[in-house]
């Protein structure tokens, strides 16, 4: 079973969600979401390997979401 994300990670996760809604995936920087977070980017990158990372961890929830639905709409006359 996997362990749940600690505090930290849940904390910059939020810090670049808000960022990349409010300026854009490409106007972010890491520097920028370390920032937000108040932590240094060395440790952001020990909890995700690159802002690409982050995304994918962002996005993963919802588009299983839609997958799940769209089979749902799918099993529908």
């Amino acid at each position: 079973m996997p362990r749940p994300p600690s505090a930290m990670r849940r904390h910059i996760l939020g810090s670049a969600l808000r960022l990349f809604a409010e300026h854009g995936f490409k106007g972010t920087s890491l520097h920028d979401i370390a920032a937000s977070a108040h932590c240094s980017k060395a440790s952001l990158l020990y909890h995700f390997a690159s802002k690409d990372a982050m995304l994918t961890e962002l996005l993963t929830p919802p588009a299983e979401g839609l997958s799940a639905l769209g089979e749902q709409l799918a099993a529908l006359d």
